[in-house]
Formats: structure tokens, C-alpha cells, sequence
């Protein structure tokens, strides 16, 4: 604005002011990147798929819709960003391998588009040759017989009785969606009558799962305290005469950790109590690999090696020659 002032015969002054919003008052659009997500193709929605991350530096509240890329109402996504296969829909990798969809987000004011891409991930083994069948009872040897700390013999342990699990310490919302959809993928591979409840309880449960920091896991557990500083998950078992697992406790450092990597050790550490309890250096994509990882999904190895756990075939007590013939008679009935 320019304001004009006379003062006696003066000539005219030029007096300038400026009005200008602070960084407070200014409105900024919402922030949504493109991101991706993968999904196994054996899942009947609704279904979780994940999360699609957007902010808005005003900190107003947002709304989410797709606008783009879902003519047949594969997918659903509320507010807070959870992105869901609609109820009743299936999907196939190899029909369609990838999805991808346009998601807006708008804070009444301003509207930013991301495009969003589901990669479809096959579940099915088809025709297995001899070469990769091998490898699955290779990995199984590995993996499932034995575990990493004590002196247990190494042989094949697994649960009969349905998983009840209590949830203690603070899981972040996050984490509870990936668990959810943990347990869903685990339960579609197991077919010998063993099954995980997805809802949590707060009695009569045989697995206690644990959202902290090491030290308050191990005041609640003592027989953790000396592998909690070197750990950011863990996971205990008993197990009976007949090598049944009846009882586990599971830690995941939710204090130190946050995305990838506690959904990493989260999945890591709830499949390795049903009885994969140890680590391979074998495959750098595996949930099982011994090193750090950031891996959020199971391999085609992995997913087979659970399938053969819990298979009707295989049993308790058996060592590597035994469990191996095992696995070669599982392929040969299918």
C-alpha cells in the first residue's frame, strides 16, 4: 500500500508498508509422494495393503480419495491413508501383475495427487522342478530344525494348539495393521489344523507379544536380559515331550526402531516361534537372513519352507535326511 502525506511545502514523502503473511498464516498444499506397496496374490479382501503416507504443513486435517485407476472398486483408502482391497476381491499375478491408482489428498483448501503402485506378487508354486525342491528341503535344514541359542537337538518342533496371543507395551498403530497382515498370510499357508487367532486376548493366551525397549522386556522376562543390549527382537519357546511348541514370549524393540525395520524383526520373530527358529546367511532377501535387513515380505523360499511346517505330512521329531524325504513326498502328492 503507498500512503501520500503533505507536510507544509515540503514535496509529497513516499511511506511504503508492506503486509505479508507469516510462515504460520501461509497455506501450503499437502505433501503426497508416489509410493508402492507389494501384495501375494492369495488374499480375498477386505484385506490391509498399507498405509499411503501424506502430511500437510498447516497440520489441517486431510481427506483421501482415489481419483484415478480403480474402475472396478478393487481398492478403498479412508482418511488416515489405509489403503484396503475391497471386500469380495481377489486378485491374480498373473493376470495382472501390477495395479496402479491415483490417490488425492486435500486439506479443504488445496488438492496434490500421488500415484500409487500394488505390485501383485504370484503365491502358487507351479510344477516345481527337482532343482527347486531341493533347495526348499536345503533352506527347511536350515531353518526350521533346531534352534539358534541352547543346546534343543535339531529336529523339527512346531505348534498343534491355536495361537492366543496378548499384545503388552505400546504397539504403534502401524505395526498392528502389518501384524494383522502377518498373521492372515501365515495362517492361509498352514494346513495341518493349526491356526493363529488374529484377535488378541487379554486371558488364557499362550503367546505374549511385547512393544518396548530391551530392559523392560527383560524386567518382564529375565531370561532375556542377557541378549537384550545386543538384540531389537527376540522370541523364547517351550516346547513338550512330543516337541510340540506350547508357549511363547516375542520382543520387538518398537522404542529404536520404526518402519521396515520393525516390521522387518516383527515378522521375523512371530514366524521363527512357530518353530524356523534360526537365521541363514543364504538368501540376502529372506525373512530368515541372518543379517540386518528391512525386509517386509516373505520370499517364495520362505513361504514354502512355513507351507512344508505345517503340512499334514510332516511331524514332529524328524532330523535333516528324515524331513527332507518328507518334502520330496509333500510335492509328489500334489
Amino acid at each position: 500500500m503507498i500512503r501520500y502525506v503533505q507536510i507544509g511545502i515540503l514535496a509529497p514523502l513516499l511511506f511504503f508498508t508492506s503486509i505479508s503473511c507469516s510462515e504460520e498464516e501461509r497455506q501450503f498444499a499437502p505433501f503426497i509422494s508416489d509410493q508402492t506397496f507389494q501384495v501375494l496374490d492369495d488374499i480375498t479382501g477386505p484385506y490391509q495393503i498399507g498405509v499411503v503416507q501424506a502430511s500437510d504443513a498447516n497440520d489441517d486435517p486431510l481427506t483421501m480419495r482415489i481419483t484415478g485407476g480403480n474402475d472396478l472398486s478393487l481398492w478403498g483408502i479412508d482418511n488416515k491413508g489405509n489403503l484396503v482391497l475391497n471386500f469380495g476381491m481377489e486378485l491374480d499375478a498373473l493376470e495382472v501383475p501390477v495395479h496402479v491408482i491415483e490417490v488425492s489428498v486435500s486439506d479443504g483448501m488445496e488438492t496434490s495427487i500421488g500415484q500409487i503402485t500394488i505390485e501383485v506378487i504370484s503365491a502358487r508354486v507351479s510344477d516345481p522342478s527337482d532343482e527347486f525342491i531341493d533347495r526348499v528341503a536345503e533352506y527347511f535344514g536350515e531353518v526350521a530344525l533346531g534352534f539358534e541359542f541352547g543346546s534343543a537337538s535339531r529336529i523339527t518342533r512346531k505348534w498343534r494348539d491355536t495361537i492366543r496371543f496378548s499384545i503388552t507395551g505400546n504397539i504403534t498403530a502401524e505395526l498392528q495393521i502389518e501384524l494383522d497382515r502377518i498373521v492372515q498370510e501365515l495362517n492361509s499357508l498352514i494346513t495341518d489344523g493349526f491356526y493363529i487367532d488374529p484377535e488378541p486376548v487379554d486371558d488364557g493366551n499362550n503367546v505374549t507379544m511385547f512393544f518396548g525397549t530391551g530392559e523392560e522386556f527383560a524386567e518382564r522376562y529375565s531370561p532375556a536380559a542377557s541378549f537384550v543390549n545386543s538384540n531389537t527382537g527376540l522370541f523364547f519357546v517351550n516346547f513338550d515331550q512330543d516337541d510340540y511348541i506350547s508357549w511363547a514370549t516375542m520382543w520387538v524393540d518398537s522404542r529404536q526402531l520404526s518402519g521396515n525395520a520393525a516390521k522387518h524383526i516383527l515378522r521375523e520373530e512371530l514366524t521363527q516361534l512357530l518353530g524356523l527358529a534360526r537365521d541363514s546367511n543364504r538368501y540376502v532377501d529372506s525373512i530368515f537372513y541372518e543379517q540386518w535387513s528391512t525386509v517386509t515380505m516373505y520370499t517364495t523360499l520362505d513361504r514354502e519352507i512355513i507351507r512344508m511346517l505345517y503340512h499334514p505330512m510332516m511331524t514332529t521329531g524328524l532330523g535333516l535326511s528324515a524331513s527332507r524325504q518328507i518334502i520330496r513326498e509333500i510335492y509328489e502328492s500334489e
